[in-house]
């Protein structure tokens, strides 16, 4: 659809799962590491990439919002995803993206106060 990235579904449990949409930092590209580690605790993730893969910018400047939106409207709509249990996380370059996402689309992610 679109999207660079790569879902991890935990392989005991029973969906819909909650969700954490893991952005990697200033080397750009699918970073899976965080991912699979999440998915192996019992928790979705999907490892998006933002910059870097056919497609994306090729640098980190000028990403587009909207391709994030996108991929959170993709999640809601995955049968084995939870929609109300989304949340982000971002390391380096991508902790910057994650907390832009959280302010400019703050209904779409779990909040912990």
């Amino acid at each position: 659809g679109g999207l660079a990235a790569v879902l991890f579904l935990p392989e005991k449990g029973l969906a819909p799962f909650p969700l954490v949409i893991t952005l990697g930092g200033f080397r750009g590209g699918i970073s899976e590491e965080r991912a699979k580690m999440l998915a192996e605790s019992g928790r979705a993730a999907l490892a998006l990439a933002y910059f870097g893969c056919p497609g994306l910018p090729s640098a980190l400047q000028e990403i587009p919002l909207e391709y994030c939106e996108k991929a959170i409207c993709w999640a809601k709509s995955h049968p084995a995803i939870d929609q109300d249990r989304i949340g982000l996380w971002g390391v380096s370059r991508g902790a910057e993206l994650a907390l832009l996402l959280g302010g400019v689309f703050p209904k779409d992610f779990l909040t912990i106060n």
